[in-house]
Protein backbone atom coordinates (compact mmCIF):
# COMPACT_ATOMS: atom_id res chain seq x y z
CA UNK A 1 0.00 0.00 0.00
CA UNK A 2 1.12 3.22 -0.45
CA UNK A 3 -0.33 5.39 2.99
CA UNK A 4 2.16 3.80 5.32
CA UNK A 5 5.29 5.52 2.38
CA UNK A 6 3.47 8.56 2.39
CA UNK A 7 3.21 8.50 6.03
CA UNK A 8 6.59 8.02 6.52
CA UNK A 9 7.48 11.02 4.32
CA UNK A 10 5.54 13.19 6.39
CA UNK A 11 7.03 12.36 9.26
CA UNK A 12 10.84 12.48 7.72
CA UNK A 13 9.10 16.40 6.78
CA UNK A 14 8.33 17.34 10.37
CA UNK A 15 12.07 17.40 10.70
CA UNK A 16 12.82 19.95 8.67
CA UNK A 17 12.21 23.19 10.89
CA UNK A 18 13.81 22.15 13.57
CA UNK A 19 16.79 21.36 10.98
CA UNK A 20 16.56 24.80 9.70
CA UNK A 21 16.45 26.09 13.50
CA UNK A 22 19.76 24.23 13.88
CA UNK A 23 21.42 25.24 10.73
CA UNK A 24 20.50 28.92 10.98
CA UNK A 25 22.77 28.88 14.43
CA UNK A 26 25.65 26.49 12.87
CA UNK A 27 25.98 29.38 9.99
CA UNK A 28 25.94 32.38 12.70
CA UNK A 29 28.69 31.18 14.37
CA UNK A 30 30.91 29.18 11.99
CA UNK A 31 30.65 31.34 9.58
CA UNK A 32 32.19 35.47 9.00
CA UNK A 33 30.75 38.95 9.41
CA UNK A 34 27.84 39.83 6.92
CA UNK A 35 27.05 36.07 6.13
CA UNK A 36 22.99 35.83 7.27
CA UNK A 37 21.28 33.15 9.07
CA UNK A 38 17.66 35.65 8.87
CA UNK A 39 16.34 33.41 5.87
CA UNK A 40 17.12 30.14 7.02
CA UNK A 41 15.17 31.36 10.47
CA UNK A 42 12.21 32.81 8.17
CA UNK A 43 11.70 29.01 6.72
CA UNK A 44 11.26 27.30 9.28
CA UNK A 45 7.63 28.39 11.01
CA UNK A 46 6.55 28.64 7.31
CA UNK A 47 7.63 25.05 6.74
CA UNK A 48 5.86 24.53 9.40
CA UNK A 49 2.67 25.79 8.59
CA UNK A 50 2.37 22.70 5.63
CA UNK A 51 3.18 20.17 8.38
CA UNK A 52 2.13 20.45 11.67
CA UNK A 53 -0.84 21.77 13.26
CA UNK A 54 -1.86 24.82 14.74
CA UNK A 55 0.34 23.80 18.42
CA UNK A 56 3.19 22.80 15.98
CA UNK A 57 3.71 25.87 14.42
CA UNK A 58 3.15 28.02 17.51
CA UNK A 59 5.83 26.09 19.36
CA UNK A 60 7.92 26.76 16.05
CA UNK A 61 7.36 30.33 15.89
CA UNK A 62 8.45 31.08 19.75
CA UNK A 63 11.31 29.01 19.13
CA UNK A 64 12.58 30.78 15.55
CA UNK A 65 11.57 34.47 17.04
CA UNK A 66 13.28 33.65 20.49
CA UNK A 67 16.43 32.23 18.20
CA UNK A 68 16.48 35.41 16.45
CA UNK A 69 16.27 37.91 19.44
CA UNK A 70 19.28 35.84 20.74
CA UNK A 71 21.18 36.05 17.92
CA UNK A 72 20.53 40.05 17.67
CA UNK A 73 21.55 39.92 21.57
CA UNK A 74 24.73 38.03 19.81
CA UNK A 75 25.91 40.41 17.17
CA UNK A 76 25.16 43.34 19.14
CA UNK A 77 27.90 41.44 21.68
CA UNK A 78 30.36 40.99 18.89
CA UNK A 79 29.98 44.03 16.79
CA UNK A 80 29.35 47.46 16.73
CA UNK A 81 29.03 48.66 13.27
CA UNK A 82 25.91 48.50 10.53
CA UNK A 83 25.84 45.21 10.57
CA UNK A 84 24.10 45.04 14.01
CA UNK A 85 21.21 47.65 12.21
CA UNK A 86 20.43 45.62 9.57
CA UNK A 87 20.20 42.51 11.61
CA UNK A 88 17.65 44.20 13.62
CA UNK A 89 16.34 44.74 10.60
CA UNK A 90 15.73 41.22 10.14
CA UNK A 91 14.69 40.41 13.12
CA UNK A 92 11.63 42.56 12.97
CA UNK A 93 10.95 40.96 9.38
CA UNK A 94 11.55 37.31 11.33
CA UNK A 95 8.85 38.43 13.33
CA UNK A 96 6.35 40.08 11.11
CA UNK A 97 6.68 36.73 9.05
CA UNK A 98 6.16 34.74 12.61
CA UNK A 99 2.82 36.58 13.51
CA UNK A 100 1.66 35.90 10.25
CA UNK A 101 2.10 32.46 10.14
CA UNK A 102 0.49 32.34 13.16
CA UNK A 103 -2.54 33.91 12.12
CA UNK A 104 -2.47 31.48 8.93
CA UNK A 105 -2.31 28.71 10.92
CA UNK A 106 -5.51 29.77 13.25
CA UNK A 107 -7.28 30.16 9.94
CA UNK A 108 -6.14 26.62 8.60
CA UNK A 109 -6.87 24.81 12.27
CA UNK A 110 -10.37 26.75 12.22
CA UNK A 111 -11.23 25.05 8.31
CA UNK A 112 -9.75 21.95 9.19
CA UNK A 113 -11.82 21.89 12.07
CA UNK A 114 -15.00 22.61 10.20
CA UNK A 115 -14.69 20.40 7.52
CA UNK A 116 -13.94 17.56 9.38
CA UNK A 117 -17.42 18.62 11.06
CA UNK A 118 -18.66 17.91 7.82
CA UNK A 119 -17.03 15.27 6.33
CA UNK A 120 -18.48 13.51 9.67
CA UNK A 121 -22.10 14.61 9.05
CA UNK A 122 -21.33 13.46 5.55
CA UNK A 123 -20.16 9.86 6.34
CA UNK A 124 -22.87 9.45 8.72
CA UNK A 125 -25.51 10.04 5.81
CA UNK A 126 -23.23 7.98 3.60
CA UNK A 127 -23.85 4.94 6.28
CA UNK A 128 -27.26 5.86 6.56
CA UNK A 129 -27.87 5.51 2.91
CA UNK A 130 -25.46 2.59 1.96
CA UNK A 131 -25.36 0.01 5.63
CA UNK A 132 -23.00 -2.25 6.52
CA UNK A 133 -22.77 -5.73 4.89
CA UNK A 134 -25.49 -7.86 2.37
CA UNK A 135 -26.23 -11.54 3.20
CA UNK A 136 -29.01 -12.17 0.67
CA UNK A 137 -31.74 -10.62 -1.13
CA UNK A 138 -34.79 -13.10 -2.19
CA UNK A 139 -32.74 -16.07 -1.29
CA UNK A 140 -30.31 -14.93 -3.74
CA UNK A 141 -26.78 -14.33 -2.15
CA UNK A 142 -25.84 -10.76 -1.82
CA UNK A 143 -22.67 -8.95 -1.51
CA UNK A 144 -20.62 -5.64 -1.60
CA UNK A 145 -17.48 -3.68 -1.24
CA UNK A 146 -17.26 -0.34 -1.13
CA UNK A 147 -13.35 1.12 -1.31
CA UNK A 148 -12.95 4.71 -1.21
CA UNK A 149 -10.19 6.22 -3.50
CA UNK A 150 -7.79 7.78 -0.42
CA UNK A 151 -8.24 6.61 3.46
CA UNK A 152 -9.23 10.20 4.47
CA UNK A 153 -11.68 10.54 1.62
CA UNK A 154 -14.75 8.30 3.18
CA UNK A 155 -17.35 10.53 1.20
CA UNK A 156 -17.99 9.75 -2.39
CA UNK A 157 -20.96 9.65 -5.18
CA UNK A 158 -20.86 5.93 -5.62
CA UNK A 159 -24.30 4.32 -4.68
CA UNK A 160 -25.78 0.98 -4.91
CA UNK A 161 -29.38 -0.74 -3.39
CA UNK A 162 -30.61 -4.47 -3.28
CA UNK A 163 -34.19 -4.89 -3.21
CA UNK A 164 -36.79 -8.13 -3.32
CA UNK A 165 -40.01 -6.40 -4.74
CA UNK A 166 -43.33 -7.80 -5.85
CA UNK A 167 -41.32 -8.26 -9.45
CA UNK A 168 -38.51 -9.98 -8.26
CA UNK A 169 -34.61 -8.79 -7.08
CA UNK A 170 -33.93 -5.56 -8.38
CA UNK A 171 -30.11 -4.22 -7.89
CA UNK A 172 -28.89 -0.52 -8.62
CA UNK A 173 -25.58 0.78 -8.76
CA UNK A 174 -24.58 4.25 -9.42
CA UNK A 175 -22.08 6.92 -9.80
CA UNK A 176 -22.75 10.31 -9.09
CA UNK A 177 -20.66 12.99 -11.12
CA UNK A 178 -18.18 14.59 -8.50
CA UNK A 179 -17.69 14.12 -4.43
CA UNK A 180 -18.65 16.00 -1.22
CA UNK A 181 -21.73 17.08 0.04
CA UNK A 182 -23.41 17.85 -3.30
CA UNK A 183 -22.23 13.84 -4.45
CA UNK A 184 -24.25 13.30 -0.73
CA UNK A 185 -27.06 14.42 -1.36
CA UNK A 186 -27.85 13.27 -4.90
CA UNK A 187 -26.99 10.31 -3.98
CA UNK A 188 -29.40 10.43 -0.90
CA UNK A 189 -31.93 11.75 -3.83
CA UNK A 190 -31.08 8.47 -6.11
CA UNK A 191 -31.28 5.59 -3.11
CA UNK A 192 -34.37 6.73 -1.77
CA UNK A 193 -36.03 7.00 -4.85
CA UNK A 194 -34.90 3.17 -6.03
CA UNK A 195 -36.13 2.32 -2.54
CA UNK A 196 -39.58 3.89 -3.37
CA UNK A 197 -40.20 2.93 -7.46
CA UNK A 198 -38.36 -0.46 -6.87
CA UNK A 199 -41.15 -1.91 -4.69
CA UNK A 200 -44.04 -0.15 -6.64
CA UNK A 201 -43.22 0.13 -9.93
CA UNK A 202 -43.96 -2.76 -12.38
CA UNK A 203 -41.61 -1.24 -15.52
CA UNK A 204 -37.88 -1.17 -14.91
CA UNK A 205 -37.40 1.00 -17.69
CA UNK A 206 -40.26 3.58 -15.75
CA UNK A 207 -38.28 2.80 -12.50
CA UNK A 208 -34.80 4.27 -14.50
CA UNK A 209 -37.01 7.60 -16.05
CA UNK A 210 -38.41 8.47 -12.39
CA UNK A 211 -34.94 8.08 -10.84
CA UNK A 212 -33.69 10.55 -13.72
CA UNK A 213 -36.60 12.66 -13.03
CA UNK A 214 -35.85 13.19 -8.97
CA UNK A 215 -32.05 13.64 -10.12
CA UNK A 216 -33.61 16.53 -12.54
CA UNK A 217 -35.04 17.89 -9.34
CA UNK A 218 -31.99 17.81 -7.26
CA UNK A 219 -29.47 20.25 -9.24
CA UNK A 220 -27.49 22.43 -7.59
CA UNK A 221 -28.19 26.16 -6.94
CA UNK A 222 -26.93 28.20 -9.81
CA UNK A 223 -24.98 30.66 -7.61
CA UNK A 224 -22.92 27.33 -6.04
CA UNK A 225 -21.90 26.50 -9.27
CA UNK A 226 -20.59 30.29 -10.22
CA UNK A 227 -18.77 29.90 -7.15
CA UNK A 228 -16.64 26.82 -7.78
CA UNK A 229 -18.99 23.91 -7.39
CA UNK A 230 -20.58 21.31 -9.40
CA UNK A 231 -22.47 23.00 -12.46
CA UNK A 232 -25.14 19.97 -12.66
CA UNK A 233 -25.69 16.80 -11.18
CA UNK A 234 -25.59 13.87 -13.49
CA UNK A 235 -25.01 9.82 -12.76
CA UNK A 236 -24.27 6.71 -14.63
CA UNK A 237 -26.64 3.88 -13.71
CA UNK A 238 -27.43 0.55 -13.81
CA UNK A 239 -30.87 -1.03 -13.05
CA UNK A 240 -30.75 -4.91 -13.14
CA UNK A 241 -34.23 -7.44 -12.21
CA UNK A 242 -33.92 -11.00 -12.02
CA UNK A 243 -36.84 -12.19 -12.09
CA UNK A 244 -39.17 -14.31 -9.66
CA UNK A 245 -38.06 -17.94 -11.32
CA UNK A 246 -34.12 -16.51 -11.24
CA UNK A 247 -33.58 -17.28 -14.49
CA UNK A 248 -33.59 -13.95 -16.53
CA UNK A 249 -32.07 -11.01 -16.34
CA UNK A 250 -33.41 -7.41 -17.05
CA UNK A 251 -30.86 -4.40 -17.26
CA UNK A 252 -31.37 -0.88 -18.49
CA UNK A 253 -27.68 0.81 -18.59
CA UNK A 254 -28.06 4.33 -18.42
CA UNK A 255 -24.42 5.54 -19.42
CA UNK A 256 -22.59 2.65 -16.55
CA UNK A 257 -20.13 0.00 -17.07
CA UNK A 258 -21.75 -2.97 -17.79
CA UNK A 259 -22.51 -5.91 -15.80
CA UNK A 260 -20.37 -9.18 -16.16
CA UNK A 261 -22.07 -12.75 -15.81
CA UNK A 262 -19.60 -15.29 -14.43
CA UNK A 263 -20.27 -18.75 -15.15
CA UNK A 264 -18.29 -22.09 -14.68
CA UNK A 265 -15.11 -20.28 -15.33
CA UNK A 266 -16.40 -18.33 -18.33
CA UNK A 267 -16.38 -14.59 -18.15
CA UNK A 268 -19.80 -12.53 -20.12
CA UNK A 269 -20.24 -8.70 -20.82
CA UNK A 270 -23.56 -8.10 -20.90
CA UNK A 271 -23.39 -5.42 -23.58
CA UNK A 272 -27.21 -3.43 -24.06
CA UNK A 273 -28.38 -3.39 -27.38
CA UNK A 274 -29.26 0.45 -27.09
CA UNK A 275 -27.06 3.42 -25.77
CA UNK A 276 -28.27 5.53 -23.13
CA UNK A 277 -27.36 8.85 -21.71
CA UNK A 278 -26.33 8.83 -17.81
CA UNK A 279 -29.49 10.13 -15.31
CA UNK A 280 -30.05 13.26 -15.37
CA UNK A 281 -28.91 13.79 -19.19
CA UNK A 282 -31.51 11.76 -20.62
CA UNK A 283 -33.20 14.88 -22.03
CA UNK A 284 -30.74 15.49 -24.81
CA UNK A 285 -31.78 12.25 -26.41
CA UNK A 286 -35.02 10.68 -24.98
CA UNK A 287 -35.13 7.09 -25.30
CA UNK A 288 -38.80 6.77 -26.08
CA UNK A 289 -39.53 4.00 -24.06
CA UNK A 290 -36.64 1.81 -24.99
CA UNK A 291 -37.44 -1.95 -23.51
CA UNK A 292 -34.67 -3.56 -20.78
CA UNK A 293 -32.11 -5.82 -22.61
CA UNK A 294 -32.78 -9.56 -21.01
CA UNK A 295 -30.55 -11.99 -20.53
CA UNK A 296 -30.71 -15.99 -19.12
CA UNK A 297 -29.13 -16.67 -15.49
CA UNK A 298 -27.98 -19.88 -14.88
CA UNK A 299 -28.38 -22.00 -12.10
CA UNK A 300 -24.84 -21.35 -10.44
CA UNK A 301 -23.79 -18.26 -12.10
CA UNK A 302 -22.89 -14.55 -9.99
CA UNK A 303 -23.69 -11.56 -11.87
CA UNK A 304 -20.69 -8.66 -11.10
CA UNK A 305 -22.34 -5.03 -10.98
CA UNK A 306 -19.46 -1.85 -10.28
CA UNK A 307 -18.21 1.55 -10.81
CA UNK A 308 -15.57 2.87 -13.09
CA UNK A 309 -13.46 2.84 -9.99
CA UNK A 310 -12.67 -0.97 -10.88
CA UNK A 311 -11.75 -0.75 -14.22
CA UNK A 312 -9.89 2.46 -14.32
CA UNK A 313 -7.16 1.09 -11.77
CA UNK A 314 -3.69 1.49 -13.61
CA UNK A 315 -0.69 -0.20 -13.03
CA UNK A 316 2.76 1.89 -12.37
CA UNK A 317 2.92 1.44 -16.38
CA UNK A 318 -0.36 2.83 -17.08
CA UNK A 319 -2.36 0.05 -17.99
CA UNK A 320 -5.86 -0.26 -16.88
CA UNK A 321 -6.95 -3.10 -14.59
CA UNK A 322 -8.93 -6.23 -16.67
CA UNK A 323 -11.27 -7.59 -14.08
CA UNK A 324 -12.11 -9.81 -17.37
CA UNK A 325 -8.77 -11.47 -17.27
CA UNK A 326 -8.88 -12.07 -13.43
CA UNK A 327 -12.67 -13.80 -13.17
CA UNK A 328 -12.37 -16.17 -16.08
CA UNK A 329 -11.21 -19.52 -15.21
CA UNK A 330 -11.79 -19.83 -11.64
CA UNK A 331 -15.09 -20.78 -9.28
CA UNK A 332 -16.15 -19.27 -6.32
CA UNK A 333 -17.74 -20.28 -3.76
CA UNK A 334 -20.22 -16.92 -3.13
CA UNK A 335 -20.22 -13.73 -4.45
CA UNK A 336 -18.15 -12.68 -1.41
CA UNK A 337 -14.84 -14.77 -2.36
CA UNK A 338 -15.62 -13.27 -5.61
CA UNK A 339 -15.36 -9.82 -4.80
CA UNK A 340 -12.72 -10.09 -2.35
CA UNK A 341 -10.45 -11.97 -5.11
CA UNK A 342 -11.43 -8.81 -7.01
CA UNK A 343 -10.57 -6.56 -5.16
CA UNK A 344 -7.11 -8.37 -3.58
CA UNK A 345 -6.18 -8.35 -7.63
CA UNK A 346 -7.20 -4.58 -8.07
CA UNK A 347 -4.62 -3.78 -5.29
CA UNK A 348 -1.90 -5.28 -6.25
CA UNK A 349 -2.46 -4.24 -10.31
CA UNK A 350 -2.80 -0.71 -8.74
CA UNK A 351 -0.35 -0.78 -5.78
CA UNK A 352 -2.64 -0.35 -3.66
CA UNK A 353 -3.38 3.57 -5.12
CA UNK A 354 -6.74 4.15 -6.19
CA UNK A 355 -7.65 6.90 -8.24
CA UNK A 356 -11.29 6.73 -7.53
CA UNK A 357 -13.61 5.27 -5.35
CA UNK A 358 -14.86 1.40 -5.87
CA UNK A 359 -18.27 0.01 -6.07
CA UNK A 360 -18.41 -3.83 -6.28
CA UNK A 361 -22.40 -5.50 -5.88
CA UNK A 362 -22.69 -9.22 -6.85
CA UNK A 363 -24.93 -11.64 -6.64
CA UNK A 364 -25.55 -15.01 -7.28
CA UNK A 365 -28.05 -17.99 -8.58
CA UNK A 366 -27.43 -21.33 -6.42
CA UNK A 367 -26.76 -23.99 -8.45
CA UNK A 368 -30.33 -25.18 -6.83
CA UNK A 369 -32.02 -21.94 -7.95
CA UNK A 370 -33.91 -23.91 -10.31
CA UNK A 371 -35.77 -25.59 -7.47
CA UNK A 372 -35.59 -23.07 -5.19
CA UNK A 373 -36.91 -20.18 -7.46
CA UNK A 374 -36.37 -16.33 -6.29
CA UNK A 375 -39.55 -14.84 -4.07
CA UNK A 376 -40.02 -11.19 -4.47
CA UNK A 377 -41.49 -8.59 -1.50
CA UNK A 378 -44.77 -10.08 -1.76
CA UNK A 379 -43.98 -13.44 -0.81
CA UNK A 380 -43.81 -13.02 2.80
CA UNK A 381 -39.90 -12.97 2.80
CA UNK A 382 -38.37 -10.62 5.92
CA UNK A 383 -36.43 -7.44 3.37
CA UNK A 384 -32.79 -7.81 2.59
CA UNK A 385 -29.74 -7.15 4.56
CA UNK A 386 -27.90 -4.92 2.62
CA UNK A 387 -25.53 -3.85 5.01
CA UNK A 388 -21.94 -2.73 3.27
CA UNK A 389 -18.62 -4.34 3.61
CA UNK A 390 -16.06 -0.94 3.83
CA UNK A 391 -12.38 -1.53 2.85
Amino acid sequence: MYEPEAQGGRRLLRWVPPLLLVVSLIVEFTTPPGVNPAPILAAAPTFALGVYGFAGVLWTTVATASAMGLLAVYEQIRYHDVLVASFFADLVAVLAVCAIVLVLARTKEHGRRRFARLIRVAEAAQRVLLPDAPVSAGGLPVAVRYTPAYTDAQVGGDAYAVHATPYGVRLLIADVRGKGLGAIGAVCSLVGAFRCEAFHCPDLTVVADRLEAVLLHTQPDPEDAGSGGDAEYFATALFVEIDTDGGTLRVVNRGHPPPLLVHAGDVRTLDGSDTHLPLGLGGLAPDGGATPDEHAFPAGASLLLYTDGLVEGRDPAGRFFDPVAVLRGRDFVGPAALLDTLMAALRTHTSGRLDDDTALLAVARPARADAAGVHGGASGNPPPDHRLHRE
